[in-house]
């Protein structure tokens, strides 16, 4: 293994210990919540999701920990910006 591969796989652990830590976790749910964020494709609300905050956090962290966590499909919005002709939104859901 080369030095820069050695580098590369490092940084990719080093990333995705911070990715599923809890209190990031709990920080991103917070922060989905104070920007009202949409339901994803599987219909759950924010609400929904924060109303069993702990639980969720619970299992997402233990998904990403052991790599079972599965990307679900994610839903395109347009949004009509003044300042702009529109932009592109993408929402996906927690759960897999």
């Amino acid at each position: 293994m080369t030095k820069s591969e050695f580098l590369m796989i490092r940084k990719w652990y080093i990333l995705i210990d911070k990715v599923y830590s809890k209190t990031n976790l709990q920080k991103a749910a917070k922060a989905v919540k104070s920007n009202k964020g949409a339901p994803g494709v599987d219909g759950e609300t924010v609400d929904d999701f924060t109303a069993k905050l702990n639980d969720n956090i619970i299992r997402l962290h233990k998904e990403l920990k052991t790599d079972t966590y599965i990307v679900q499909p994610v839903r395109k919005v347009d949004i009509d910006k003044p300042r702009w002709k529109q932009k592109t939104t993408r929402y996906t859901d927690s759960k897999r």
